[in-house]
Order: C-alpha cells, then sequence, then structure tokens
C-alpha cells in the first residue's frame, strides 16, 4: 500500500505539516541558526513543512563552520533536534551537543500520565496506580510464548 501525501495544487514545493499545537496545512519552515553570544541570526533556511526540523541541521552547521571559519566545541539545540542521526554527526564532527529536555505531552481525557504507572520488577510489567498488572501488548509483535 502506498502512503498518500497531500500536495499543493498551488504550490507543490511547499509540504503538508501535522505536528500537535500547530495548525494543519501546506506550508514552509523557517530554520534559523543564531549565534549564542549576540543572539544575531547567521542563517536561515527555508524547506516545505513536511521535512522534519533535524534533517537540514547538519548541512547548516557545516555551513555556518566553513563560512565563518568556526572552530566550534559545542551547540545548544532544541528537544526536536534529539535524534540519534544528529548525535553521530556531533560525535563525529567532536562537538558537543546539549539539548532540550521535552515533557511529555498531556494525555488524552480520561488517560494517564506514563509516569502514574509503575514497573514491577518481580513480573516484569508496569502496574497502574490501583496496582493491576498491564498486560503486554504491541502494535507490531507478539511476545514469544514459554513453551
Amino acid at each position: 500500500m502506498e502512503k498518500e501525501t497531500e500536495v499543493s495544487r498551488t504550490d507543490p514545493e511547499a509540504g503538508y505539516m501535522v505536528r500537535d499545537g500547530k495548525p494543519k496545512g501546506v506550508f514552509y519552515l523557517d530554520h534559523r541558526t543564531v549565534g549564542g553570544r549576540l543572539g544575531m541570526i547567521t542563517d536561515t533556511h527555508t524547506t516545505p513543512a513536511s521535512v522534519h526540523d533535524s534533517i537540514p541541521y547538519l548541512d547548516r552547521l557545516e555551513r555556518q563552520r566553513e563560512r565563518f571559519d568556526l572552530d566550534v566545541h559545542a551547540v545548544g539545540l532544541d528537544a526536536g533536534y534529539a535524534t540519534a542521526g544528529i548525535a553521530k554527526g556531533l560525535e563525529d564532527r567532536e562537538i558537543l551537543g546539549v539539548t532540550g529536555y521535552r515533557r511529555s505531552p498531556r494525555p488524552r481525557p480520561g488517560m494517564m500520565h506514563k509516569k502514574a504507572f509503575s514497573f514491577d520488577p518481580d513480573s516484569n510489567g508496569y502496574r497502574c496506580p490501583q496496582g493491576q498488572l498491564l498486560a503486554y501488548s504491541t502494535a507490531t509483535a507478539t511476545p514469544a510464548s514459554e513453551d
């Protein structure tokens, strides 16, 4: 089955964005690099909104390093940039990456935060606030039977 993609009839280069707390629709995103010392914008780059913020990051970092002959030792990033690819790219460049912490989103009405559940090592599972053991399930696999 092929994934359907929303495409603008008037601007096919724009991308369809779906993010919590943001309007859904066809947009572009502006990615800005800001110097830490003076807070000046030193780079701006536009992508379709369907491109995750983290995708252009390492290329933009390289552009900054080359353009301004920067010897970058550390970068500060918001939580959206905390990806394995960026961590590896920074490690390869011997740059310390400090990313922001993202709190888990508020649960939907009638649901609870995952922190309300506690892990029970004796049963190797999680218990709800009333002490009931939660049954293991997943969308992609089921645990192997113990035959």
